[in-house]
């Protein structure tokens, strides 16, 4: 590879971390809405078939396949903050809890490994609650989308 393009990609790494580093809660609010959004679209008709199997009136009363996309607006559109607000939580808390400069004293291994455990999972549950009060209400909608037992129309 010439010189030049690696530079170049060099150069794209440095500012990339430089903006990580300089406002880390915009690209965590970008990158869980992000990925949100796309693994809601891939994922939707799965959830969509498992609520109406499990709905009053089945598959079949509920439209069966002809349908399968109805609410995916309200979902997407939910899952976009709700992932957005874990992410967030999640790397704020993990940035408080965790230890930014691990001790050279090594007789103490394990009791920092646990600590260090214990912190990405409380993090991790933080970041769920948070995202829980924006996820739960969507998918309540969502569901009721999915069943039929909801319009979609606005009007």
């Amino acid at each position: 590879m010439p010189s030049g393009g690696s530079m170049a990609e060099t150069t794209k790494c440095q500012d990339w971390d430089k903006m990580w580093y300089a406002k880390p809660a915009i690209i965590s609010l970008a990158a869980g809405a992000i990925a949100g959004m796309s693994a809601e679209a891939v994922l939707f008709p799965l959830d969509c078939l498992k609520t109406r199997v499990q709905s009053r009136q089945g598959l079949l009363g509920c439209g069966g396949l002809r349908v399968i996309y109805r609410g995916i607006g309200t979902a997407v559109a939910g899952s976009a903050p709700a992932s957005a607000i874990f992410f967030s939580t999640y790397e704020l808390s993990k940035r408080v809890l965790v230890p930014s400069q691990p001790s050279a004293d090594g007789s103490r291994q394990a009791e920092k490994q646990a600590a260090f455990t214990a912190a990405i999972v409380l993090s991790s549950v933080l970041g769920e609650l948070a995202a829980s009060c924006v996820r739960v209400p969507v998918d309540l909608v969502k569901q009721r989308l999915q069943a039929g037992y909801q319009s979609s129309r606005i009007f």
